[in-house]
């Protein structure tokens, strides 16, 4: 790795805990009913930022437990340009988050994968493909995420590199297979 330390601690925000794991995967455990604002979405774009140092990473957040976050708040997020951050995924318990996840989908079309799981398991699995891809030297990865609100079917195109994945089901979130 040329920036980060897979050793590196996790960083305590007023809106959760970020942790470097070792697969490269910045893993950004949203504290109990937080509500974000833009200040504190600075402050966790800061502390995504202070892990990534460049290194090829991925970042999940797990807004399970998620109170709201606002329109400026998501405009944060849809504006921060992390230097190595190949892909991003949330993870959901809620209707409402769920739509706030995908209007983060909509802000950022076209900039990096991303995807919405319902379980953990799935997110990992997801992120650790993302990063093989980025260290096998995939450049200029994009998708772009469609669904429809209550839908269990989400279709992700990949261009310009992958071929287009196939459309299924996606119970534990919107995946490409």
């Amino acid at each position: 790795m040329t920036g980060g330390s897979n050793d590196a601690r996790p960083i305590d925000t007023g809106v959760g805990r970020f942790e470097l794991r070792a697969d490269g995967v910045i893993f950004w455990k949203v504290a109990f009913g937080s509500t974000i604002d833009e200040n504190s979405a600075r402050e966790a774009e800061a502390a995504a930022k202070a892990l990534a140092s460049g290194d090829p990473v991925v970042i999940i957040a797990d807004a399970r437990e998620l109170g709201f976050a606002d329109r400026k708040a998501r405009d944060v997020f849809a504006d921060a340009e992390i230097e190595g951050n190949v892909a991003t995924g949330v993870i959901v318990s809620s209707r409402v988050v769920r739509y706030l996840a995908e209007q983060y989908a909509r802000q950022t079309e076209g900039k990096r994968p991303f995807a919405i799981f319902n379980v953990e398991s799935a997110a990992v699995e997801w992120a650790n493909e993302q990063l093989r891809n980025a260290r096998a030297g995939y450049r200029g990865l994009r998708a772009m995420v469609e669904s429809e609100p209550d839908s269990r079917w989400a279709r992700t195109s990949w261009h310009p590199v992958l071929p287009s994945p196939t459309l299924r089901s996606t119970d534990m979130g919107m995946i490409s297979v």
